[in-house]
């Protein structure tokens, strides 16, 4: 075949290779379709409903910085949030964006897969190649769970700069001349690189995780080039120094030791445990798609406690087998070894002994392009090899029924996403024992007035969990709206929670009940009673050792605020600040309405004084704060 032919050939192929790519992704939209119509969900309420109060550009920066957490942090996924505020509370539009983030992410990952590809294959196979990790990548049904979540457009966006990162790195390797890098080479691929790790980090701070994709990427395809002093000075800057620092912050920051009692049902020992046995089972379920083994909740999971148990060992064989056979075997299978440790690379900061849940399928967003990979790379080469007509045929036969099952399952897994009834449904189906299924169904029954549905829910989950202090104060705010909801006498009750067993939802069932008495539609609770419930709650050894001793001591402190008792509103809040260190700003600003209330002035100059200070610690300066704290300095001028 002469040149003309062939570029003939690779034109038509380009060509071909874009219309694909457009039918895949009409054919993707047209399967998840539905999943646009679902609800909010877990923590979408927490970070979201505050868009209702963006009425100004002050209220506008004051969300985008300072919603997340007080000093910054995923500034600029809480902007995306914040410039849709007019669209709250319609989930669909924010589903959209997460859904247009999703595709933008799946064509840097064809572009990605095609210059890998092409160190090896062809152009022509190359294309091909690509199209299947392309398509694979965006019909997985692992995935419909990290895009139609809402908040966990966070993720969506600190993926799509690590990939714009990985893009920019891979071109650079790729087209500068070997051993001849220039000075304006390096600023360039330094500023872009800073630039998209930056991005990353702002979105979420696994975007730190860029450094080890693009050391996976080196180490795979790249060492052989370029080998001078400076390159290496480079990659000890740009890649290695930014996971040093995380290490260090970590550390300093106690977040790889805890125990069990730290709101976790776990140590950070038994995390490790764990971890290799969910990432095998993450690698089954991201290879081998199966109707219902996705979804948001795992608190159901079993927790094994013991490294000697056979799961935990034969996990642990497979995966450092993996690890250290693709490393022995990396010269003659870089595919392979680039594959297992992007996968592995990727749960570096989630999946091991940092203190967060046990198990998230959004985890492996990124991390299953390198499972996809390997599967693509090693069937196109199996393919290669086959030469009798019905071996390809039955090969072919194979792979088809693979992509139909695969789609199969991500329609009728983003059907479960598409309202609050089938999801309640699914996750009711797929995990009965989890108590966030259990609470998300009795509210689904609730909220649509099927109260003995709800009532028999709530109290066979009691009975079979009846030390859970989360179903106790669901069952206890039920009983305020409906007759159907009966509870056991308080010092029955009073007992429960002072002994209990806490867990995720605790916090909400609290809040569920104070807004409760609040908006005056309790029956039977009143505000002293949910004082009597905190402090039971505050004398469980489980809950004081727990991160949630200074949310329950600011709602009992906000229920003497209601009643206009501001000296005990002072006498809580005081108290508890003189046990625990204090860094929430929120947290001075109720004792300065309270000693303003209260008339105690000269408390209030030092309590000012106190704000100031940790205004001046934040690196963002809380603008509505500042504005705010400025009114209660001309009065008491």
């Amino acid at each position: 075949m002469n040149t003309n032919n062939k570029l003939n050939l690779l034109n038509k192929i380009q060509l071909l290779s874009l219309l694909t790519i457009g039918t895949l992704t009409a054919l993707y939209i047209i399967m998840i379709y539905s999943a646009l119509y679902g609800t909010f969900e877990l923590d979408d309420y927490v970070h979201l409903e505050s868009l209702s109060t963006i009425k100004t550009l002050s209220s506008f920066i004051d969300y985008t910085f300072f919603q997340f957490s007080s000093s910054g942090k995923r500034f600029l996924s809480m902007f995306t949030f914040a410039l849709q505020a007019d669209s709250w509370p319609n989930p669909f539009y924010f589903k959209l964006i997460n859904l247009i983030i999703h595709l933008c992410n799946a064509i840097i990952i064809y572009w990605i897969s095609f210059q890998l590809f092409s160190l090896n294959f062809n152009k022509q196979k190359s294309l091909i190649a690509a199209l299947f990790v392309f398509g694979l990548w965006l019909f997985a049904p692992i995935h419909i769970f990290s895009v139609f979540y809402v908040i966990q457009r966070m993720n969506l966006l600190a993926i799509f700069f690590t990939l714009t990162g990985c893009a920019t790195y891979i071109y650079f390797r790729i087209h500068s001349q070997k051993n001849n890098y220039s000075l304006k080479q390096y600023i360039y691929l330094s500023f872009f690189i800073s630039l998209s790790l930056g991005a990353s980090i702002a979105s979420k701070e696994n975007g730190i995780l860029l450094c080890v994709y693009l050391i996976v990427l080196e180490s795979a395809f790249f060492s052989h080039k370029v080998t001078n002093n400076y390159w290496k000075i480079w990659k000890v800057i740009f890649l290695w120094l930014p996971l040093f620092l995380l290490i260090i912050y970590l550390l300093l920051n106690n977040r790889l030791s805890y125990s069990a009692a730290t709101f976790y049902p776990f140590s950070s020992e038994e995390r490790l445990v764990n971890q290799m046995v969910i990432l095998v089972e993450y690698m089954v379920k991201i290879i081998l798609p199966s109707y219902g083994q996705y979804g948001l909740i795992y608190d159901d999971i079993n927790i094994y406690r013991s490294w000697l148990n056979n799961t935990v060992i034969l996990s642990y064989l497979l995966i450092i087998g993996l690890l250290i056979g693709s490393y022995i075997t990396k010269r003659k299978q870089p595919y392979l070894f680039f594959g297992i440790f992007w996968f592995f690379g990727g749960h570096l900061l989630e999946s091991t002994a940092i203190r967060l849940e046990l198990y998230f399928d959004h985890r492996n967003y990124l991390p299953s392009f390198g499972l996809y990979f390997i599967f693509t790379y090693y069937t196109l080469a199996a393919w290669n090899r086959i030469k009798t007509p019905a071996l390809k045929l039955l090969t072919a036969t194979c792979l088809l029924l693979y992509v139909i099952i695969t789609i199969n399952v991500l329609y009728k897994t983003s059907n479960a996403f598409s309202s609050a009834q089938s999801l309640s449904a699914y996750q009711m189906k797929f995990h009965p024992d989890s108590k966030r299924a259990i609470l998300k169904s009795i509210n689904y029954f609730f909220n649509h007035h099927y109260y003995d549905k709800a009532s028999s829910t709530l109290s066979e989950a009691i009975q079979t969990d009846p030390k859970n202090i989360s179903l106790l104060l669901y069952q206890i705010y039920a009983s305020n709206l409906r007759p159907e909801f009966k509870i056991p006498a308080k010092s029955i009750y009073l007992s429960v929670l002072k002994k209990g067993e806490i867990d995720r939802a605790l916090d909400a069932a609290v809040y569920a009940i104070f807004y409760c008495i609040n908006d005056n539609t309790c029956k039977l609770t009143s505000y002293s009673d949910l004082r009597q419930i905190i402090d039971a709650l505050l004398s469980n050894t489980k809950i004081t050792q727990s991160t949630l001793t200074e949310l329950l001591t600011v709602i009992k402190a906000k229920t003497y605020q209601h009643e206009g008792n501001w000296e005990a509103v002072l006498k809580t809040l005081q108290e508890y600040e003189s046990r625990k260190k204090i860094t929430n700003i929120d947290f001075y600003f109720i004792i300065l309405q309270s000693q303003y209330m209260a008339e105690q002035y000269n408390s209030a100059q030092q309590t000012i004084v106190t704000i100031e200070e940790l205004l001046e610690d934040t690196p963002l300066k809380r603008v509505t704060l500042r504005e705010y704290l400025g009114k209660f300095k001309k009065i008491f001028k």
